[in-house]
Parts: structure tokens; C-alpha cells; sequence
């Protein structure tokens, strides 16, 4: 028969004590770790997405916030929370969405706006800083510091805004195209190499540029008419206002591209990025441009799925390029392939409604983002 005891000796009693702190102090110890380790995460984290800019050329600051607002470095695909105070270095992305803003100071003396719903990219040019508006639909406004020059860039034109006394601005994107518009105050606007001065008017440059090449069409005895029927037919110099419907799928449409274009825009080929995702609510426009230029016989084609919406063969110095124009109801996968007498190129690209899911789902698998409208 065995014995158990009724009592535990004093030695027995000051080891399980023992045993019972010891315990508790592992507790304490692997919380307070976890505690440090989440921390550094953070703090490295925060580290990480600031030094993967271009540079950590601080050409910027959040000086007020209103909703949420995300930023994402130059060199990442991860948006962050922008906050007031957070200092953006040269190439960031700044990101607002439905009834959010931001107000950025710059350097240089100038002040933006950025409003809702727009994709913008500050970076720092000749000395000087350019804000891209990066969305299809977008507004910034502000005041130009004095004696400086802010180039403002969207999908299809430039501009250089200066003036004395601080004058005010506000510039909306539709479609790709600028609408400026200057109040009290002279605003100094510079486009395609020309000066105008501005004051509590608005202009759109693409009824701008409309009206100059009618202007110039009409001319009496300048034989520009002639020229520019000529020019329909010139690899070099590509009609870029008309559409072109393709007999292979009726719902879509595309648009030549030009040279002109090519270097305003400066996109980096092959573009779309690889797996890149395309937000939008009304529609907008994608350019596929595998390559700046052609060599010879070159051959692009686009395909929704496995159907093919798109083909065409350029020739020795045209740009193997198209406008893919996205419906307000158009979403979907698409690929693109390229060869020419150098090899063959491919890329895919996803063109998903703006939402919130959508986005974040984006975001979460690290894929390149432009948001369109």
C-alpha cells in the first residue's frame, strides 16, 4: 500500500512557489517582447516604405488631412496612411478618395491642394517640383510661391504655372485632358511653348488646341489643310484625335498614338506594368506601349480573355502603341503581345470597379495601382 501524503514539506512548498513565479516571470518576459517586437516592426516598416522613394529628397509636407488619405513611395506597391506633419521625399504618391483631402507645402514655397478622388506623384524637376496627376479625373489647387514655377503634368498635357504676388489656381483633369483656371491674381500659364497670362478666367487646353489647329486649317494660302491631310498617312505623324473601331469586338475602341504623345506622357515600356490593376467608375483610357519605338515589322494585339480585340502591324519608326478606351460598365482581364525582328514581349492587366474591396484587394497583392476616375 502506498502512502500519500497529506502535507508537502517546507521544501516541497518553496519549490512548486518557486516554479509558480519563475512561470510568471516567462509570462511577463515573452509579453514584453512581443510588445518590443510589434513596435520595431512599425517603426521599420515606416523606415522601409520612406527609403524606397527616389531619393530621400524631402520636397514636401502633410500640413492638413481630412478622411483618409494614402501614400506609397516611388519604388513600392504598399499605400500607407498619410498623416498630418508626414514628410513626402521626391517620387511619392499621394492618394485621396471619397470626401478626403490634403494640403502639401512645398519647399519651394508652394501650396497645394490635393481634393478628392485623385492619384497624384510629386517629384522634383530642374530644380523645381512637377505634380502629376496620375488619375484620369483629378483637381489640385493652390498658390504658386513667389519667384517659383510648378509644372503640373496629367495623362495627355504640360503645363508651368508661375506669377508674382502668390496667385491662386485650381486644375482639374477630365479624361487625361487640363481644365486651369486663375483668379484675382496673374497667373502665368505655359503650354507647348507658349505664355498667357490668366485672370478670373478658365480655359480647357483641349478646346484650346482645338481651336488653334481649325485656325490654322482655315488660314488662306498657308497650305497647312493640305499638310495635314498628308500627315494622315505618315508613319512619323499619326492622327491621335480619331478613333479607330476594330471589326473584332464592336464594344471597344482604340486610338493611335504619336510621338508627341509618347514623350509628354514619358511612361516607362512595356506599359502596363506587369499584373497591373485599373480602377475606375465612369470609364477612362489605358495606353498599351510595349515599346517607344518600332525597329521593323512590328506587330501588337490586345485580347479580353482569350478574345481578340485589337491587332495591328507598324512599321520601321512608328510607335507600337494604342489607347484602349474603357466604357463606363467595361471590366475584365486583358493581355497584350508584341514581336518584332528583336523577339516578343507579353503583359497582362486587370480593369476592376473602384472600390474600396477592390483596392485593398490590389494593395494586398502588391500589384501596380492607377486609378482612372
Amino acid at each position: 500500500m502506498i502512502d500519500i501524503p497529506l502535507f508537502l514539506s517546507d521544501n516541497q512548498f518553496n519549490q512548486g512557489e518557486f516554479l509558480k513565479r519563475f512561470d510568471r516571470l516567462v509570462l511577463v518576459i515573452s509579453a514584453v517582447t512581443l510588445v518590443i517586437s510589434a513596435l520595431g516592426l512599425f517603426y521599420f516598416d515606416r523606415f522601409i516604405h520612406v527609403s524606397t522613394s527616389d531619393n530621400y529628397d524631402i520636397i514636401a509636407m502633410t500640413t492638413h488631412v481630412t478622411g483618409i488619405v494614402r501614400r506609397r513611395p516611388a519604388k513600392g506597391f504598399t499605400f500607407y496612411t498619410l498623416e498630418k506633419g508626414d514628410e513626402l521625399p521626391n517620387g511619392e504618391y499621394v492618394f485621396t478618395s471619397e470626401s478626403s483631402s490634403t494640403m502639401l507645402d512645398f519647399v519651394t514655397g508652394t501650396r497645394i491642394k490635393v481634393h478628392e478622388n485623385s492619384l497624384i506623384r510629386v517629384k522634383k524637376i530642374d530644380g523645381g517640383v512637377e505634380v502629376q496627376i496620375e488619375s484620369e479625373d483629378g483637381v489640385v489647387s493652390g498658390t504658386i510661391g513667389e519667384k517659383d514655377k510648378l509644372k503640373v503634368k496629367s495623362k495627355k498635357d504640360l503645363i508651368e504655372l508661375s506669377g508674382e504676388d502668390e496667385p491662386q489656381f485650381e486644375v482639374t483633369a477630365k479624361n487625361g485632358h487640363m481644365e486651369v483656371e486663375a483668379f484675382k491674381k496673374n497667373l502665368k500659364i505655359k503650354n507647348l511653348g507658349k505664355e498667357r497670362v490668366l485672370q478670373n478666367q478658365k480655359i480647357s487646353l483641349k478646346e484650346e488646341a482645338e481651336k488653334e489647329e481649325k485656325k490654322e486649317a482655315n488660314a488662306p494660302n498657308s497650305g497647312t489643310k493640305k499638310e495635314s491631310i498628308d500627315r494622315k498617312g505618315s508613319a512619323n505623324a499619326l492622327d491621335t484625335g480619331k478613333s479607330v473601331r476594330v471589326g473584332i469586338v464592336d464594344e471597344y475602341e482604340f486610338s493611335e498614338v504619336s510621338q508627341v504623345q509618347i514623350s509628354k506622357i514619358r511612361l516607362k515600356t512595356p506599359y502596363p506594368e506587369e499584373s497591373m490593376i485599373f480602377l475606375h467608375t465612369k470609364g477612362g483610357e489605358i495606353i498599351v506601349l510595349p515599346k517607344a519605338i518600332c525597329k521593323s515589322n512590328c506587330e501588337l494585339q490586345v485580347f479580353e480573355g482569350d478574345r481578340q480585340i485589337f491587332q495591328k502591324l507598324y512599321i520601321t519608326n512608328q510607335v507600337p502603341a494604342t489607347i484602349l478606351r474603357i466604357k463606363q460598365r467595361m471590366f475584365g482581364n486583358y493581355f497584350w503581345t508584341y514581336k518584332d525582328e528583336e523577339g516578343s514581349l507579353k503583359g497582362n492587366f486587370g480593369v476592376r470597379q473602384r472600390t474600396k474591396e477592390a483596392f485593398n484587394e490590389a494593395v494586398l497583392e502588391k500589384r501596380a495601382i492607377e486609378v482612372l476616375n
